[in-house]
């Protein structure tokens, strides 16, 4: 069971004006406009780069490398879930680059924040800076498909975060908590709180030396909940992506 209220976002990439992409939390996405553009406290996904101009109008989000997209003016959230529904189409290209797929940070090199992204071996993996300006990476141990629904969750107020893969296809979730070394909870939960990209770095990922690319692919869905879920939960809302 889980609390609409909870929801935060909901993207499915079907309802789309110029550079917004509507939250269709609401029963009217589109209903909500002020000037022609979005309403803020709607939510809206944000086009800050379209990659070559080769971005769905509707369906599928299609990411082309250096497609970004950004949550609302702000993500005010410190306790979450977030669910993503992906096939990715360069599992074996760019092995040295971890593929972005969301970031709140503004380069790689970010003091603060935290990268969400596949590796070179296809897996997930979570990076993040300790106290001592270090940065950690965790990694999922399970190689993802070239079709994935994923999600990734943190409570407020902790130094941990759950990540999970659904593999339908073998009626297997593979599931890790990671506890992050020498991160203040109270630095951690701040880390969250000005933006969430998707799909790549605002700088792009290429500051020197490179070790990331922006994600290539469809995003079919992003869903957020302003709630750190149970496992059950999680669960539960996986089974309706299938």
């Amino acid at each position: 069971y889980v609390d609409t209220g909870y929801l935060h976002g909901f993207y499915s990439f079907n309802y789309r004006s110029g550079r917004n992409v509507f939250n269709e939390k609401f029963d009217n996405p589109t209903g909500n406009l002020i000037s022609g553009s979005a309403d803020k406290d709607t939510y809206p996904l944000y086009v800050l780069d379209s990659g070559a101009g080769s971005f769905s109008i509707s369906g599928s989000g299609y990411f082309k490398s250096q497609s970004l997209m950004q949550v609302g003016d702000e993500f005010p959230n410190t306790g979450w879930t977030i669910f993503l529904n992906f096939q990715s189409n360069d599992i074996d290209q760019n092995l040295g680059l971890s593929k972005t797929l969301l970031t709140s940070m503004d380069s790689p090199t970010g003091a603060s924040g935290f990268h969400l992204g596949i590796n070179g071996s296809n897996r997930l993996v979570f990076e993040i800076k300790n106290l001592k300006n270090e940065k950690l990476t965790y990694t999922l141990n399970k190689e993802l498909a070239v079709k994935n629904v994923v999600s990734i969750s943190k409570p407020t107020f902790s130094n941990f975060v759950d990540l999970t893969y659904y593999d339908f296809l073998n009626s297997e979730n593979y599931e890790q908590r990671f506890v992050l070394n020498d991160v203040n909870d109270e630095s951690f939960d701040s880390s969250f709180t000005n933006q969430l990209y998707v799909g790549d770095f605002p700088s792009g990922g290429t500051i020197s030396p490179r070790r990331y690319t922006g994600f290539n692919g469809y995003i079919d869905d992003v869903i957020i909940f302003n709630e750190h879920l149970k496992g059950i939960s999680r669960d539960k809302i996986a089974d309706g992506f299938f």
